[in-house]
């Protein structure tokens, strides 16, 4: 039995792992994504199952929305990625690092109470299908 375990650990260990088909929470190559995985609308989060929401990481470059489990994250929070925020909010962060929990908004979806939409912003914050969303402030 010993021989069949050094043996299965002599193989893996000689394995070289493409991970080319990974993605990647950081956008780079260091943090593989570990939520629940799968696309979804981060304006209904439909598409998501149970105990979980479509959380989504925005940064210059890119918008990641992938269906996780619910975050604790509040507005104004520090957030590390998808997962990191309440339903509803994204984690708007910029190019490298860590971002903030922030409240969203699109021309018929509001902000929560006491905020505004800022859709005189010169850039939305994200847009999905082609529907722009604002922050709220």
């Amino acid at each position: 039995m010993r021989r069949v375990l050094v043996t299965i650990s002599l193989l893996l260990a000689s394995c070289s792992y493409d991970l080319s088909g990974f993605d990647f929470e950081d956008g780079g190559t260091n943090t593989p994504r570990v939520d629940g995985g799968g696309t979804c609308n981060p304006f209904t989060s439909a598409e998501c199952g149970a105990m979980t929401t479509c959380s989504v990481l925005v940064r210059p470059a890119t918008t990641i929305a992938r269906c996780a489990g619910e975050g604790t994250g509040t507005p104004g929070t520090a957030c590390a990625g998808t997962g990191s925020c309440l339903p509803m909010l994204v984690c708007d962060a910029p190019a490298a690092g860590d971002g903030t929990c922030t409240a969203f908004c699109t021309t018929s979806r509001p902000c929560p109470t006491g905020m505004t939409c800022d859709t005189a912003a010169p850039m939305p914050l994200f847009t999905w299908d082609g529907t722009p969303a604002y922050r709220c402030r």
